[in-house]
């Protein structure tokens, strides 16, 4: 005898659905908090300009897992989503080459006490005095070897202009920086020609600069210190 509460059309099993309903099942429920590409793209951006130490994770990030690529437009949705998630958690990166360059100044320290003497100088002014060269980007290191080498040329040009006088003008002397007068300015000016050396992602920031803030004048020499210093705040140098 039927079963007076039994439905008159019993549910089929969902192994044996068929039709439109099955094949395309609905959507599930909305995530309204999910992640976009272009939300991510942003907070990347954000981050390295509001935090020296999340760019220059980016930047190790983007140099061992992204083929080099630093433009954070340019990764998979994935890609963005683990360097956040990794940053986060406290995952640090390590830059290519970052190894060999700290034991570059290492040996050098132990080898030349004015080495040692400039660079212990160079990190209470620019590296919050730390000078243990692995605990600083390669970036920042590549920018000491920049100071040293702008301040060497600056000696081999006056001491070529001294040689030039004392041979009766037989020497032309050597060209070095042109210092504008002003020792802050100089190392404003140093600190943007570094920044500018250390990557073609970084010299297009300060030509993008130039070229939207500055009518299109990419010699930082030509720039108060003010506009200098609004660069390198920005850029977190």
């Amino acid at each position: 005898e039927p079963d007076p509460c039994a439905p008159a059309h019993p549910a089929t099993p969902q192994s044996e659905r068929s039709g439109v309903g099955a094949m395309f099942p609905g959507p599930g429920p909305f995530n309204a908090s999910a992640p976009n590409k272009e939300a991510l793209v942003q907070k990347i951006k954000d981050m390295q300009r509001s935090d020296t130490a999340a760019k220059e994770q980016w930047w190790a990030y983007a140099d061992t897992q992204g083929a080099g690529v630093r433009d954070p437009a340019k990764h998979e949705l994935s890609s963005l989503q683990s360097f956040i998630n990794s940053f986060n958690s406290g995952v640090r990166f390590e830059a290519p080459g970052k190894g060999d360059l700290a034991e570059l100044f290492k040996e050098g320290q132990r080898k030349s006490s004015s080495f040692k003497q400039a660079w212990s100088t160079y990190c209470q002014l620019y590296g919050n005095g730390v000078n243990d060269p692995a605990k600083h980007e390669p970036s920042f290191l590549v920018g000491f070897f920049d100071f040293m080498g702008q301040r060497g040329s600056m000696a081999f040009g006056t001491f070529g202009m001294s040689m030039g006088m004392m041979a009766g003008g037989s020497r032309r002397p050597m060209e070095g920086p042109t210092s504008t007068g002003d020792p802050v300015k100089d190392q404003l000016v140093m600190k943007i020609k570094g920044y500018q050396k250390s990557g073609e992602e970084n010299k297009q920031q300060w030509w993008h600069f130039c070229d939207t803030s500055l009518g299109g004048v990419r010699d930082p020499a030509k720039h108060d210190n003010a506009t200098l210093t609004q660069f390198i705040n920005t850029y977190a140098l």
